[in-house]
């Protein structure tokens, strides 16, 4: 079934729940202008309806994949990035939302006086023994799965400490970042946005999401059954950066802001995974990738590397008022081949 943009708005308004005032004070108290607010509403309104014709060209795909050099079809712009590492950090531009905090993971150790550290630690570290039974069958997805949940143990509920400091921390705890359930944000009873990606096979699944309080910005996981390409985006990867950007400028959740940036944790059934940014430009959609990072040694493997842009700052503008100039897509992007029609 086919849902226009004034169907998804109305649909959309209680899947994020707005602000409350005792939870984001930042919203109730720089309120925009009526006129700068409408402005603000305009482009909002603009990249949601760009993104939902997005997504009915993308729905009818039947490729899990595109290459990077195709993505120009769909109005998508393509850019790499490199993960930071603490040394010749890269300039912060324009366009950047998320800034990493190495510095602040760099020294933190895993406190073992914490409840059940053995058995975080075990999940974290080498993978198990597969099974030898002869009716047993690797399941890729589960790979990817395992990862998502590692990072979110690492997240959310692992304590750390730097050494022989006494007091230990959850890293989630120390953010702006509010933990959202996939379930209860995307209701299957109304217009469900995962089932955006769950159509003809597509063996793509986000796990967890994070919502930032008082800013637009978004960090998800998810979980593919396909093996890592460095050349190509998965088509999983561009629907959940697309469907949360919709959810997220039509709820009014944040209503000053119309640009929706997003990060987004992707693994792969091979045990990899890599990073993805994006936002709305004036022109179109960019998605920026880093590499894919194998962790097929340990599930903790390269964790550091990843979490220093959990912790680190959310940055960026985030509200524009000039009316975006935005491509037009390829509508004869052929629906069997993911390409453009001949």
């Amino acid at each position: 079934m086919q849902f226009s943009f004034k169907t998804i708005k109305e649909k959309c308004q209680k899947l994020f729940p707005p602000s409350s005032p005792e939870e984001d004070r930042s919203i109730e108290d720089h309120t925009a202008p009526l006129e700068e607010q409408a402005k603000v509403d305009s482009v909002s309104d603009a990249y949601s309806t760009w993104l939902c014709d997005l997504w009915q060209i993308l729905r009818k795909q039947t490729y899990h994949q595109f290459k990077v050099e195709d993505l120009e079809l769909f109005g998508i712009s393509y850019e790499k990035f490199e993960l930071d590492t603490g040394v010749d950090l890269l300039p912060p531009d324009e366009n950047t939302f998320f800034s990493p905090n190495f510095a602040k993971v760099k020294n933190l150790q895993p406190d073992p006086d914490q409840w059940g550290f053995e058995d975080i630690m075990d999940f974290l570290g080498e993978w198990p023994e597969p099974s030898k039974s002869p009716f047993y069958k690797e399941v890729k997805r589960d790979n990817a799965e395992s990862l998502c949940s590692a990072l979110y143990v690492a997240f959310a509920i692992l304590e750390w400490k730097e050494y022989e400091k006494k007091e230990s921390i959850c890293l989630q705890h120390q953010t702006n970042w509010r933990y959202a359930d996939f379930d209860e944000a995307f209701d299957v009873n109304k217009w469900r946005v995962s089932g955006f990606w769950h159509n003809r096979g597509c063996d793509s699944t986000p796990q967890d999401v994070w919502l930032a309080t008082g800013k637009p910005h978004i960090m998800a996981t998810i979980a593919h059954g396909y093996p890592s390409d460095n050349g190509s985006l998965l088509l999983g990867e561009i629907q959940a950066v697309i469907a949360l950007m919709i959810v997220r400028l039509v709820n009014n959740s944040v209503p000053e802001h119309n640009i929706v940036p997003v990060l987004l944790y992707s693994y792969t059934g091979d045990k990899h995974g890599r990073v993805l940014q994006a936002y709305m430009s004036h022109r179109n959609l960019v998605i920026r990738t880093s590499k894919f990072y194998d962790f097929s040694a340990k599930h903790d493997a390269h964790l550091k590397l990843l979490l220093q842009y959990m912790v680190g700052d959310l940055v960026g503008t985030t509200m524009t008022l000039e009316t975006p100039d935005l491509k037009s897509i390829d509508t004869s992007v052929d629906s069997d081949s993911g390409f453009s029609s001949a």
